[in-house]
């Protein structure tokens, strides 16, 4: 049910970047999603978005030829990806787009609802986070 309600979202975050004039695709949001990759290992956000290191690297490389991100050698930590300017200003437009959408909902379902739906959320991501969620699953599965 959850990616039901985000696939739109998505959808419309990407929309509202292009028209704002960044140019990215629904495929680069595996990379650039929240937290944005500033400072991290292609491993690592390959990892994060569950896919293989190969397709990371080329939608890093896609990203990075649109001038979002790059990739730097750090000593001791090998080659990491950094967000550019042009990124902070792509990551800060993506977060306005973000809580415009989240506000909208908030006005549609009303503060309260709201409310108990961000604690649910926060409740869902504590039990998936941890070890617990193999045991609350079941109850989950059941409610």
């Amino acid at each position: 049910m959850l990616r039901i309600a985000w696939q739109p979202i998505s959808t419309r975050i990407v929309r509202e970047l292009n028209a704002a004039g960044f140019d990215i695709a629904a495929a680069h949001m595996a990379v650039l999603k929240y937290p944005p990759p500033d400072g991290v290992r292609p491993i690592e956000i390959a990892a994060n978005a569950r896919i293989s290191k190969q397709a990371v690297n080329y939608l890093i490389a896609q990203i990075e030829a649109h001038g979002y991100i790059e990739r730097r050698t750090v000593l001791g930590k090998g080659r990491l990806v950094f967000l550019t300017p042009a990124g902070h200003r792509l990551k800060d437009a993506a977060q306005a787009i973000s809580c415009r959408i989240e506000a909208e909902l908030q006005d549609a379902i009303g503060s309260e609802g709201w409310a108990d739906f961000r604690a649910t959320l926060v409740r869902v991501g504590e039990l998936v986070a941890t070890d617990g969620a193999r045991e609350a699953a079941p109850r989950l599965r059941s409610g």
